[in-house]
């Protein structure tokens, strides 16, 4: 299976820093178990399917700020919102 990230990130001046992160799997598999027909009875699962997602994500340092820091650790704040698109290429699933 390959896979492809990429992230890129800026730290402007300040306690600001903003991140990018895309990343496509273009074949990965899912293998599990369904109970479909018969509730208690378990069918096998196989789906083939790729992801392509994308993220933007914005943190401010509380350090740079008057926050107090304690030892390494460094607070911060964040949020950040990304969307996905999952395609299922084939699914295979057995009946007993």
């Amino acid at each position: 299976m390959a896979m492809t990230e990429f992230g890129a990130d800026s730290e402007p001046e300040g306690a600001a820093r903003f991140e990018l992160l895309v990343e496509y799997r273009p074949g990965f598999r899912f293998a599990g178990e369904a109970n479909f027909r018969s509730p208690g009875k378990e069918q096998d699962t196989v789906a083939d399917a790729e992801s392509i997602s994308v993220m933007a994500a914005a943190f401010i340092d509380m350090d740079s700020t008057e926050f107090p820091v304690v030892g390494q650790v460094r607070p911060l704040v964040g949020a950040g919102a990304g969307v996905a698109r999952n395609t299922v290429k084939s699914k295979t699933q057995t009946f007993t």
